[in-house]
C-alpha cells in the first residue's frame, strides 16, 4: 500500500529535507506541501491524504488546533506533529487533540521513519526525547508523595 503524505510546516529548507528523506521509502508518497494551515484545511477537502508530518508552531492556526480542527472532519488521517519544542505540556494537549505522535525535529532518520511506520499500524507514536520527558512524573505529583 501507498500512503499519500503531506507535510506541513512554515520553513520551506524543513519541508525539503524531510521530503528529501522521505523520497527513498516506497510506501510513502508526498501528495503536497504547504507552509500554513489554512491551505491544508482547503486542500484535505478534496484530496484523500493519509498521512499529514505538522509542525507545531505555524502561522494563523498552530499545529495544536490545527490538529483538533482536522481529526473532528476526517478522524482516520495519522497526524504527527514536528517540533524542536519538547514541552511536556504542549506534547499532551497535541495528543488529547487526536494526534496520533510527536517527534522533535532534532530526531534521526531512522528514528522518524520508524515513527512513521508506526502511528500509520496504529499505534501512538514519540520521538526518543519526547517518551523521556513524558515519561517523567509531574512535580506536582511529586509533591504528593
Amino acid at each position: 500500500m501507498i500512503y499519500n503524505a503531506v507535510i506541513v510546516d512554515d520553513h520551506p529548507i524543513v519541508i525539503s529535507g524531510i521530503e528529501g528523506l522521505l523520497s527513498g521509502l516506497n510506501t510513502i508518497k508526498i501528495v503536497e506541501k504547504f507552509e500554513s494551515g489554512l491551505s491544508l484545511l482547503d486542500y484535505i477537502e478534496d484530496n484523500a491524504v493519509d498521512l499529514i508530518l505538522m509542525d507545531i508552531f505555524l502561522p494563523v492556526i498552530n499545529g495544536v488546533d490545527l490538529c483538533k480542527t482536522i481529526k473532528q472532519k476526517h478522524p482516520k488521517i495519522v497526524i504527527i506533529g514536528m517540533s524542536s519544542q519538547s514541552e511536556r505540556s504542549l506534547v499532551m494537549q497535541f495528543i488529547q487533540n487526536g494526534g496520533n505522535g510527536y517527534i522533535l525535529k532534532n530526531a534521526s532518520f531512522d528514528e522518524f521513519k520508524d515513527c512513521i511506520y508506526k502511528a500509520l499500524d496504529g499505534e501512538i507514536v514519540f520521538s526518543e526525547e519526547v517518551k523521556t520527558i513524558i515519561s517523567q512524573p509531574l512535580s506536582e505529583d511529586l509533591e504528593r508523595i
